[in-house]
């Protein structure tokens, strides 16, 4: 990649999307939908694993699932902090 181009991809905006760490439905192969399952010790060591990644990109605005797996994956991410965080407390998130 030229310098052009690797200047034309940082300026542009984009969307990322961060599945929250395992749960226990999760390993089982469980779909949670609504239900509030918590992360195991794996899935938080999972979101800490992202720290570096995501520290690392300048994100202008968090959105964050109500549900405490997404909160927690979040929070042991350090995604969180120092950023503008909106949680999507009021929405009511559905599956397609």
């Amino acid at each position: 990649m030229n310098a052009t181009a690797t200047e034309n991809h940082v300026n542009q905006p984009g969307i990322w999307l961060i599945r929250h760490g395992e749960t226990e439905w999760s390993l089982s192969g469980q779909h949670t939908g609504r239900t509030d399952i918590p992360l195991t010790d794996h899935g938080r060591e999972q979101a800490r694993t992202l720290r570096l990644v995501l520290a690392a990109q300048p994100f202008d605005l968090v959105l964050c699932s109500p549900m405490s797996r997404a909160r927690d994956t979040c929070a042991q991410a350090s995604w969180c902090s120092g950023r503008r965080r909106a949680a999507l407390e009021r929405m009511e998130l559905r599956y397609l």
